[in-house]
């Protein structure tokens, strides 16, 4: 799954590598952030986002998940994103990346 502050561009590259892309822009734009954790969770969906605030409910309030791909925010550019996330992705399988907190640097 892929959080809406993240650029759709990203959503059509993961899905041209195959991926099973479900995209909260595309599909329940404007909710929650706890809605859009429980929806990952509950569909077993690794959520992507530059949003912080993810981090505080998995750690400090304890909400479930099923794992989270953290892209730190800063600089943007779609490029460097593709990049350094399609790096990410071919270094760690699905298996490693489930129900774990990532952060990645750009």
């Amino acid at each position: 799954m892929v959080d809406e502050n993240v650029h759709l561009r990203i959503v059509a590259f993961l899905r041209v590598e195959g991926h099973d892309v479900l995209s909260v822009s595309e599909s329940f734009s404007n909710s929650s952030d706890d809605v859009v954790l429980k929806r990952a969770c509950d569909e077993q969906r690794i959520l992507i986002t530059h949003d912080t605030d993810f981090g505080e409910m998995i750690f400090h309030r304890g909400l479930g998940h099923h794992g989270v791909i953290l892209i730190r925010p800063g600089d943007e550019h779609f490029e460097k994103v593709r990049d350094r996330l399609a790096l990410f992705l071919a270094e760690h399988s699905e298996g490693e990346i489930q129900r774990q907190v990532w952060s990645i640097s750009l």
